[in-house]
Order: structure tokens, then C-alpha cells, then sequence
């Protein structure tokens, strides 16, 4: 009995030492994650040490400040903004045999590389129309391209290598000799024809501020020949006879009992585009021959050729004046009698070559 009352009082005196000594459990520092009762709402974590987050309020966007109108007048000054389209055409096969040439198409396949190459043509701008391809419908076609969506800065050039003629004017504008100057496309009719009051319509949807350049390598004289030509140099030395055939076509006897000729007026188009406010470069009077020549084994135009030949010489940075001065000299220097003719506003005179207007 001792012995049991003996462990009763050891043992009490074990929990009173331990209920006295105890220390107060550490916190389990360990994060607890809470597994959720199936059917219970997920519980979202959150740290101990995190704030709250509030809110955003919404941002209210700046308002621009108005831009002041400018007392200048706008201007365009990006070159990326001008578009540059050029529509060049030549033939030397007609559908009449008799009336075929030599040197139109290679006129315009040169025109058509350097308009690229140095004026800055894109290739997909530049539309080339050479023998049966440039018919009437065609040319049209390519000029409603050309002058659609014009726009101020823009530049661009209708070059044409082919057949001229001429018939009797019909409705009186024609004062000096009564004639009217036309060009001839592949499938030229007589009966069928494009008048100058079309072209105007063409030429007239041109916006102020485009620069149009046309040059027409043909001739529109009723002397077409057809001869040994022998070419003289500047030192008036003679070289070697060459074949010669101007680019003129005589209209049919009874010409003034049809409709007047095909397309484009020469004489006509001059007046449209003084009208209109652009530039015309054609190889000669209207009473003379624009001549074919063989060069380097090519036949050339002689316009064509020395006209390029005048703007490779100026590294293609040449004003409108210049351009024809030049030309012209070069012709008379080798022997040939046409002039080369240019008509254009006198403040287009001075103006770069297939440049635009607006800075």
C-alpha cells in the first residue's frame, strides 16, 4: 500500500513539475494548404505578408489637342506619296503591210527602260504597247489607266513611236491649213475614228499639279518617202547610204467624204495641253518628216535617239528647254532637217524633265 501511495505521489509530482516547467508549443511556421470538401467552394490562397489589392480605377484617355490650322497651303514633300505611271507605245507592223516601219518598237523599248532605269519609274507602272497590241482600243484603254487616279505631285508620260497622218479638219479649228494631225494605232480605220474632243476628256481629268509629259515620234506631212538616205556628220563628212522612210501615212482620196482620221491630234493635242497646263515634245513641225535611221545597226527614230541621247548626256537631270535645245542641235548637227517642237505653259519651260511639281 506504501509502495502504490509512493508512484501516486511520485507521479503527481511528475505532472506538477511539467505543468509548471511547460513551454507553449511553437508555431508550425509551415503553410497549411487546405484541401477542399468536395462539394465546397475552392478557397483562394493568399499570402500573410500581401495587402489587399485594390481596385484600379479606369484610365480616362488623353484627349489630343487640337491642331491649328496652318496659314500655308499644303504641300507634298514625300516622294513616297508621288506615283509615276508612264503608258509607251510603238509600232512598226500595221495591219496594212505597206504602212510598216523599222525602228518605233525599239523607240519604245528604250523609252520604257529608261524611264525605269533613271527616272524612277516603278516596272509596274510603266505600260509597254507595241505592234498588234496597240490598237485603238487598247491605246484607250491605257490612257484611261494612265490618267485615273491622278493626283497632285504625280507624274507621268504618254510616249508614242508610229505613224502620223493627217485629213481635213471638220470642225473649224484647224485655222492655219485646215488639217488636222492624227496618230494611227495598229488597226487604223478611217471610219472609225477618235477625236480630239476625246482626248481632251483624257487629258482633261489631270487634276493642277500633275506633271504630264507627252512626246510623239511621228510625223504628219503628207511627202512620206521612201529613199536612200546618206547621213552627215557634224564634220559634214558623208557616211554610208542608209534606208530612210518617214513615219507618215497618206490618207485615202476620198478622206473628206469619211469621218476624220483615227486617234490623237498632234496640232489639236499641242492646243489640249496648253489648255491643260502640261508639256508636248514632238519630233518635228507639221509640215515636215520625223525620219528613220539605222545606228549601230539599229533602226532608230532620229528624234527618239538623239533625244535620249541629249538626257544620258546630261546624266538625266535636264529642264524641259534644255532637253529640246539640245535635241534640235543634235539633229542639225547630223544632217537632219526636222525641228523638234515643244509646247508647254512658258513657267514649264524650266522645269526638270519628268520631275514633279510639287516639292
Amino acid at each position: 500500500m506504501d509502495l502504490e501511495n509512493s508512484y501516486k505521489r511520485y507521479w503527481e509530482y511528475i505532472r506538477q513539475w511539467i505543468a509548471k516547467n511547460k513551454k507553449p508549443p511553437q508555431q508550425n511556421l509551415t503553410p497549411q494548404i487546405l484541401q477542399p470538401a468536395p462539394s465546397a467552394t475552392p478557397v483562394q490562397q493568399t499570402s500573410p505578408a500581401q495587402p489587399v489589392q485594390q481596385p484600379t480605377p479606369p484610365v480616362t484617355p488623353a484627349q489630343p489637342t487640337p491642331v491649328q490650322p496652318s496659314s500655308q497651303p499644303s504641300t507634298t514633300n514625300k516622294e513616297t506619296s508621288m506615283t509615276k505611271k508612264a503608258l509607251v507605245v510603238g509600232i512598226d507592223k500595221y495591219k496594212n503591210p505597206a504602212w510598216n516601219l523599222q525602228g518605233c518598237t525599239m523607240d519604245a523599248a528604250v523609252t520604257s527602260g529608261m524611264l525605269q532605269d533613271h527616272f524612277g519609274f516603278p516596272g509596274g507602272n510603266v505600260r509597254l504597247l507595241l505592234d498588234d497590241r496597240a490598237t485603238k482600243a487598247n491605246i484607250l484603254a491605257r490612257l484611261d489607266w494612265l490618267v485615273r487616279d491622278a493626283k497632285p505631285g504625280d507624274v507621268l508620260v504618254f510616249f508614242y513611236a508610229g505613224h502620223g497622218s493627217q485629213v481635213r479638219d471638220r470642225d473649224g479649228d484647224e485655222l492655219d491649213d485646215n488639217m488636222d494631225e492624227i496618230l494611227c494605232p495598229h488597226d487604223l480605220n478611217w471610219d472609225d475614228p477618235l477625236t480630239d474632243d476625246v482626248l481632251a476628256q483624257y487629258f482633261g481629268r489631270i487634276p493642277e499639279g500633275v506633271n504630264l509629259t507627252v512626246v510623239f515620234d511621228c510625223c504628219n506631212s503628207g511627202t512620206a518617202t521612201r529613199s536612200l538616205y546618206v547621213p552627215v556628220g557634224p564634220d559634214g563628212k558623208f557616211g554610208e547610204p542608209e534606208y530612210k522612210k518617214s513615219r507618215y501615212i497618206a490618207p485615202p482620196l476620198d478622206i473628206e467624204h469619211r469621218s476624220r482620221g483615227i486617234v490623237l491630234p498632234v496640232v489639236q493635242l499641242g492646243q489640249v495641253v496648253i489648255k491643260n497646263r502640261h508639256t508636248l515634245f514632238s519630233a518635228c513641225k507639221s509640215n515636215q518628216e520625223a525620219q528613220e535611221k539605222v545606228i549601230d545597226g539599229q533602226t532608230r527614230g532620229a528624234f527618239s535617239y538623239y533625244f535620249q541621247a541629249t538626257l544620258k548626256r546630261a546624266d538625266w537631270k535636264i529642264t524641259n528647254r534644255q532637253a529640246h535645245i539640245d535635241t534640235m542641235t543634235r539633229l542639225k548637227d547630223y544632217g537632219f532637217v526636222q525641228i523638234p517642237q515643244l509646247e508647254c505653259p512658258a513657267e514649264f519651260m524650266d522645269h526638270q524633265l519628268f520631275a514633279p511639281f510639287v516639292k
